[in-house]
């Protein structure tokens, strides 16, 4: 096999696809050591040699054309990516025989594939003229121009098919042709004065003057969709690059930057058209520059993590804290999340990031850990090519046991859009992550993708709620708000409100009983250290892990209601207030007082009615039950109903209701019949 030109090898014929044999072609073409090195590299699997975004498109296509091969022979199209991280385009033919030992197995050979149609002068499949053609037009146009002072403006036009490879692998080559044909026809129509080539696959370019350019590619948009487009879910991409004609014109630059535009519109449902700016161009460099360089920046610290404390709303204590990844770079300095997040997704390296993200945070919580500082756990996000890419289960699990922190303080987000995007594989990564010990968050809840189906199909222990959801704070979004929380609570999920920045949001917040709040209102992203030291200096206390379970009980109790409801904690000596809503304090007569005003006057060391609260708490803690008391303050009659929802060690949560029968009186239970405050 060896001496074979091209790179060959032998893979089984079943869903593993195990590589059986390869020769040294391959092996140089994959710029690996030797075999054992190739299959390491591969996974020993011919669908992790395909570096195309879903290697289940090769595989099927190559089950499509077995149907209707005579001769069990046929070849596919692909992209690999060598171990130096060079990504080549591959020609893949394959041929399935029977062998007696091994059973039924693909041989294969893979050569290198010009992906244009430089070399040609004629593609046949469109009758347009090839690349080659195409660059010796628009630079000899461009020469004539010059030689004869014309400053006319001129356009390339870069043009892409979306959808043009599933509708190949769907209805086969003949139909994926006979687009290709249409859209040769209808840029030839609609360009008429035009050049227009095929440049390669699904990619076209035109060479127009610049006039009326956008109005003639909306005019093709229109055209396209209605005799094929629609009909078989296709769209088209335009790039326009304009320019005059010049000494520096070089053709390449010019079709460089008419696919930039295209490229910037690409994933853009939206938009199909964008025109090249130095601004776009910027951008592409920063796409180039951070795909280029995120080793780099993981090995030489350019990437940081940052938290933001999330706190609960009943303690105001911090319990937990969000990870976010901030690049410092020496070159051009701090580069915001969504220049580079985005662009690792798209570019399918988002997992190099993640999986350096969950080691650091591991990593730090693990220091605080054992140098005895505070610490809570932190969540970590997530992307759905994470656990395309590599095992992330795997990954984490190796953190966590590396720097020897409980798996308690590691919390998992993902995105709604993630499950959307692929629910069978979400389904099961959220099993997992769940049957190992790790909670799983919803990041974004309502950000576009909600639906009940997916609280119900899916397993989460939280639900974390963008405040830009209630901006402005109409009544309109307080209801919806309301009724979310309330519909986590009943189901047993804890809520989350992030990008909190104002007291009336947070007030709003507790009223409603929301568990958790996150944003600016506590504290901005920034590094560890810092997080607890400005939660010190503010007076915010943290939450010991240990104690976790036992707040989130009455977490999940606090809630709108028109029932009167109070939740206190016991810790033996007397009752703070954790949550008291409206309709209690209007049976109490509390009006606006604060939540410590009011402890102060019912529990406080001056109140005549600790000693019956005591009793009261003291009879529901030993039942565990609850238990319903009537007593009387001065001249009103109350019914007080209790019992306990949590306890730990010496310390009791006890969630009751009231019933102040003399309220139709006006005589409410902070009167001068009352302990003063």
């Amino acid at each position: 096999m060896n001496r074979m030109k091209g790179g060959a090898f032998v893979f089984r014929a079943d869903e593993e696809q195990r590589l059986l044999s390869v020769n040294d072609n391959l092996v140089s073409l994959f710029e690996c050591d030797d075999a054992d090195d190739l299959m390491e590299y591969t996974h020993g699997t011919f669908s992790g040699m395909i570096h195309d975004p879903d290697a289940g498109l090769i595989c099927k296509e190559i089950e499509d054309q077995l149907k209707h091969s005579i001769n069990g022979s046929g070849y596919v199209f692909y992209n690999i990516m060598t171990k130096k991280k060079n990504v080549l385009r591959v020609v893949n033919h394959w041929t399935l025989v029977h062998d007696d030992e091994m059973g039924d197995v693909f041989y294969a050979m893979i050569y290198m594939h010009r992906l244009d149609n430089a070399a040609n002068d004629y593609d046949v499949v469109t009758g347009l003229l090839g690349k080659r053609k195409f660059d010796r037009y628009a630079t000899g146009l461009s020469k004539q121009c010059l030689s004869e002072n014309d400053t006319t403006a001129y356009a390339i036009v870069y043009v892409n098919l979306v959808n043009f490879k599933l509708l190949n692998l769907k209805r086969g080559v003949n139909e994926g042709n006979e687009c290709l044909k249409i859209v040769a026809k209808i840029l030839g129509k609609t360009y008429n004065n035009g050049f227009v080539s095929r440049l390669h696959d699904d990619h076209f370019a035109v060479f127009t003057e610049y006039e009326d350019v956008t109005a003639k590619t909306e005019e093709f948009i229109r055209s396209f969709g209605e005799s094929f487009g629609n009909k078989y879910d296709i769209t088209c991409k335009f790039g326009i690059y304009r320019f005059i004609p010049d000494e520096d014109f070089y053709i390449e630059t010019a079709l460089s930057r008419a696919k930039v535009a295209c490229d910037s519109v690409r994933r853009d449902d939206r938009h199909d058209i964008a025109e090249y700016s130095e601004n776009l161009e910027e951008t592409f460099k920063t796409v180039e520059y951070v795909v280029g360089r995120i080793d780099e920046a993981i090995e030489k610290g350019w990437i940081q993590v940052y938290f933001q404390p999330v706190v609960r709303s009943l303690t105001e204590g911090v319990c937990s804290m969000e990870s976010l990844v901030r690049w410092i770079d020496p070159q051009i300095g701090f580069l915001p999340p969504d220049r580079f997040i985005g662009v690792l997704e798209e570019e399918r390296c988002i997992h190099k990031l993640d999986c350096f993200v969950i080691d650091k945070v591991c990593e730090l919580i693990g220091q605080r850990l054992a140098a005895d500082l505070p610490t809570v756990p932190a969540s970590v996000n997530l992307s759905r090519l994470d656990f395309v890419m590599c095992d992330m289960l795997a990954v984490v699990e190796e953190a966590v046991s590396k720097h020897g922190i409980p798996k308690e303080f590691i919390h998992i987000e993902i995105t709604e859009s993630m499950i959307a995007s692929d629910e069978e594989l979400m389904r099961k990564t959220i099993r997992a992550f769940r049957d190992a010990g790790y909670e799983i968050w919803m990041d974004d809840f309502g950000s576009g993708y909600s639906s009940l189906t997916m609280l119900k199909d899916y397993d989460f222990n939280t639900l974390k709620l963008d405040m830009k959801f209630l901006t402005p704070l109409t009544e309109k979004s307080r209801s919806i708000i309301k009724s979310v929380v309330t519909m986590a609570k009943d189901i047993g999920i804890k809520t989350l409100a992030e990008g909190v920045e104002t007291k009336e949001q947070l007030d709003f917040l507790k009223e409603i009983g929301c568990g958790l709040i996150q944003g600016y209102y506590y504290g901005k992203p920034e590094p560890i250290d810092d997080v607890f030291e400005h939660l010190k200096e503010n007076g915010i206390k943290d939450e010991d892990i240990n104690w976790s379970n036992y707040y989130q009980k009455a977490s999940l109790n606090a809630r709108a209601t028109d029932i009167p409801l109070e939740i206190v904690e016991d810790d033996g000596k007397t009752f703070k207030t954790l949550f008291m809503n409206r309709a209690y304090r209007d049976q109490i007569g509390a009006g606006m007082l604060a939540d410590h005003e009011i402890d102060d006057g019912l529990y406080g060391i001056e109140s005549e009615m600790m000693e019956k609260y005591r009793e009261f708490a003291d009879i529901a803690e030993r039942s565990g039950k609850e238990e319903t008391f009537y007593y009387s303050v001065g001249s009103s009659k109350l019914c007080l109903t209790v019992c306990e929802i949590a306890h730990q060690g010496d310390h009791h949560i006890l969630i009751g209701t009231i019933t102040n029968f003399s309220k139709d009186n006006k005589r409410p239970v902070f009167d001068a019949d009352f302990p003063k405050l």
